[in-house]
């Protein structure tokens, strides 16, 4: 349906190949530090979560020439 309503070509990983998922399994390396296994995040708060995401939006990252997220943004809404 998404396909078909936007254009869009939707593709999914092979269950247990975690090289296709790239981003996502870096992302997940990132936010383990802050949310290891035995944390329930039931007990997260949204300050606690705006915590996170400023730490990682202010870290620098290979595939933008180690340009933090936030600065990219920022050069973006000037």
């Amino acid at each position: 349906e998404v396909t078909a309503s936007t254009g869009l070509e939707v593709y999914f990983a092979d269950p247990h190949n975690p090289w296709q998922r790239g981003l996502n399994e870096h992302t997940n390396r990132l936010l383990r530090p802050y949310f290891p296994n035995d944390v329930s995040m039931k007990d997260l708060t949204q300050d606690d979560l705006k915590q996170v995401a400023a730490k990682l939006n202010a870290h620098p990252r290979k595939t933008l020439d180690f340009a933090t997220p936030a600065g990219r943004v920022e050069a973006l809404l000037r």
